[in-house]
């Protein structure tokens, strides 16, 4: 079960989340786009920070959906991958500005997939981390041992941890050691 949405409408989210499940899609590698929860992190983003794309958003889906609807006869998010990936070629193109996608949305698109796969969790995506793994970061740290800034000093992997853990106050010492 999906967390509330706070934007997007069902259909919306699902159409999104086709998207980028399109744009970052689970592989061999890893997990994608569906795993992290991007579509939460675009839904929580437009229902703040990135409120003023809200209309645009909008109007890139009605214009998939229809081009989807004159091309296929289906919903964008009920089509094979090959198909969602050619619509989302035509829209890359900007052959669907006729139907109200504004130019240059796909690249909004996949930077907004990009900012929900590796974000802090704390943002809505990257559910359990699975970006962070993907690229082996670490995680923040906002305490940096005196042995570890030695030149040359062994690091020692510590536990992941979020802004969500900094906030609450785990001792990350403690749980390097192995004690949390």
């Amino acid at each position: 079960m999906r967390e509330p949405l706070l934007f997007f409408t069902e259909a919306d989210a699902e159409a999104i989340e086709a998207a980028t499940a399109r744009i970052f899609p689970s592989d061999e590698l890893g997990p994608g786009a569906i795993e992290a929860r991007v579509i939460i992190y675009i839904d929580r983003a437009l229902a703040g920070p990135y409120a003023s794309l809200g209309d645009l958003y909008r109007r890139a889906i009605a214009s998939l959906e229809a081009g989807s609807q004159m091309r296929y006869g289906a919903r964008f998010a009920d089509l094979p991958p090959e198909m969602q990936d050619t619509m989302l070629s035509v829209m890359e193109r900007d052959e669907l500005t006729e139907l109200g996608v504004p130019a240059g949305f796909l690249p909004l698109l996949v930077r907004h997939t990009r900012e929900g796969m590796f974000c802090d969790p704390a943002h809505g995506g990257n559910r359990d981390l699975v970006g962070w793994r993907l690229l082996g970061y670490p995680g923040i740290h906002r305490v940096w041992h005196h042995d570890e800034q030695a030149i040359g000093a062994p690091i020692h992997p510590r536990p992941l941890t979020t802004m969500a853990d900094d906030r609450f106050g785990i001792d990350i010492r403690d749980e390097a050691r192995g004690r949390g």
